[in-house]
């Protein structure tokens, strides 16, 4: 099993450098390149709602992500601040719900699997599976 640990400030110039860091490990896994670009949007999606969330509770929390590879399947997991999708509004009264509800669509689309939870501490998790 092979496993790396990624953490970033909650600023968007860090979404890049997960990008690239996990499609070098998609490569090296095994992934098409059709594969790996559709993991690269994904990663930058979850990576980009965490550090929005951040911005908009202005949290410093540290954004996560953890690469798993195991046998048939790769696990992402991007983990930050978080708030529920059932937040009715953000600061700037845009429709949060809306907002992720969107976002996970995106997700859903480019990889075989994706759950986003809430842990006990708020923190939410987008968690990525795809199959090679």
């Amino acid at each position: 099993m092979t496993q790396v640990e990624i953490e970033i400030p909650p600023r968007s110039v860090y979404v890049g450098v997960v990008r690239l860091a996990l499609a070098s490990l998609a490569r090296s896994a095994g992934l098409s390149e059709e594969s790996v670009d559709d993991l690269k949007i994904a990663v930058g999606e979850a990576c980009a709602n965490a550090v929005i969330v951040n911005q908009e509770t202005a949290s410093d929390a540290p954004v996560r992500v953890h690469w798993s590879h195991e046998g048939a399947h790769v696990v992402i997991e991007v983990e930050g601040a978080g708030y529920p999708f059932e937040s009715t509004e953000t600061a700037e009264g845009d429709d949060h719900a809306a907002r992720m509800g969107m976002s996970v669509a995106l997700l859903e689309s480019l990889v075989d699997s994706c759950e986003v939870t809430e842990g006990s501490d708020g923190a939410m998790t987008a968690r990525l599976t795809v199959n090679l």
